[in-house]
């Protein structure tokens, strides 16, 4: 028996891949159970591309997305090259997994891979970076709202510094700095305690060194570097600004 019009029409509609992307934090506030979507313009950049013939790492890559009335984000087959010139490209297939970067405003960027074809979709987890509005969203009945602590990694110039960790003591996420060095984080209300440690990682294979000019309290423990500060709940925290020299 063959299939009619309709059945074809499905196979060659049928996505590549369904990104389910979340606002975790917002999630996380809500807690009815319904899905937090994102409500700006989700990105995909193409960081690797694994196949038979082995593994490729383009630049300039993004994935070419819609998006569905339910806040899914879908990927047909089609892969914008940058150039330049500007190339549409498709997906081989005999492509086996694909990296990508998911970035939104007011996010951290998050990297995940998925297979294309596979059915299901992949999960994309969203937390909150620097722009991220805190003040918008709803606060539970007798609690106080977010309690934040925000910093900033820079080098001895005053240049922010990418790609180091900051991990808080009972925070909800970690935070992965970006160009500007700056970060973000939040922690569970009611307060777990009025103080809490502070710690940034140095990327696997440098070193870090720490630069007079850094504000106060900021002491090496290994190959991180740490700070203990107050907090208050329901407020904004400015954490000591710590400068490094990456060697």
């Amino acid at each position: 028996m063959t299939a009619g019009p309709a059945a074809a029409d499905r196979r060659v509609h049928r996505p590549a891949a369904v990104f389910d992307v979340r606002d975790v934090y917002r999630e996380r506030q809500n807690a009815d159970g319904v899905a937090a979507v994102p409500a700006g313009p989700v990105r995909f950049a193409v960081r690797a591309v694994v196949a038979p013939s082995g593994r490729i790492e383009p630049v300039g890559w993004e994935l070419r997305t819609g998006r569905t009335r339910s806040g899914f984000a879908t990927f047909a087959d089609q892969i914008v090259d940058a150039g330049p010139p500007l190339v549409i490209r498709r997906l081989p297939r005999s492509t086996g997994v694909v990296e990508v970067r998911a970035t939104c405003p007011g996010f951290q960027a998050a990297v995940v891979s998925f297979v294309p074809g596979q059915g299901q979709p992949t999960r994309v987890d969203l937390t909150p970076g620097i722009g991220y509005p805190f003040e918008r969203i709803t606060v539970r009945p007798g609690r106080s709202g977010p309690s934040l602590l925000r910093g900033a990694v820079l080098d001895p110039d005053g240049r922010g510094l990418a790609g180091l960790t900051v991990t808080v003591d009972s925070a909800l996420y970690t935070y992965r700095t970006e160009d500007d060095g700056a970060w973000v984080n939040v922690l569970p209300d009611p307060l777990p305690a009025p103080h809490v440690a502070v710690t940034v990682a140095v990327p696997a294979g440098r070193t870090g060194q720490l630069d007079p000019a850094s504000g106060p309290g900021w002491q090496p423990a290994g190959r991180d570097f740490t700070v203990t500060v107050a907090v208050v709940e329901g407020g904004a925290v400015p954490v000591p600004e710590l400068r490094l020299r990456i060697v």
